[in-house]
């Protein structure tokens, strides 16, 4: 993973750093307040359904909750959509040299140690195991 930043961070310019670094920024707290919105929606959720439980069906009430919120879910995801087309005309296009790019990229790689490249690999694999496998 760290090899791929890099692999990035040499591709880009001064300008593209900086919007990208503040990109990832606003991301990262998009992401963390989502998450707690999420959270909060779950306990809004189920007590409403504990509430409304009392005078429906408890089936019925479930499908027509989910419906609902996949109404809701499927409405925002077209209002980002829709924002994403207008944000990308006013994006800047930097003109890319992709042969130096490339060059740049392999005299990375050539340098960098197989450690670096296959550390996170092997991270990532380790931890799919831990989640993936029951533990009886």
């Amino acid at each position: 993973m760290t090899a791929l930043l890099r692999i990035a961070a040499l591709l880009a310019t001064g300008a593209a750093q900086r919007a990208a670094r503040r990109a990832a920024e606003v991301s990262v707290l998009v992401i963390l307040a989502l998450t707690f919105l999420m959270i909060g929606l779950v306990g809004l959720c189920a007590a409403l359904f504990i509430l409304l439980s009392r005078y429906m069906d408890p089936a019925l009430l479930a499908l027509l909750l989910g419906s609902f919120f996949c109404l809701v879910a499927a409405v925002l995801l077209l209002m980002a959509k829709s924002r994403s087309q207008m944000i990308r005309p006013m994006l800047p296009t930097p003109e890319i040299d992709f042969e130096l790019a490339r060059r740049e990229a392999k005299a990375f790689l050539d340098r960098a140690s197989p450690a670096t490249i296959w550390t996170p690999v092997i991270i990532a694999a380790v931890i799919g195991y831990l989640v993936t496998t029951r533990r009886r």
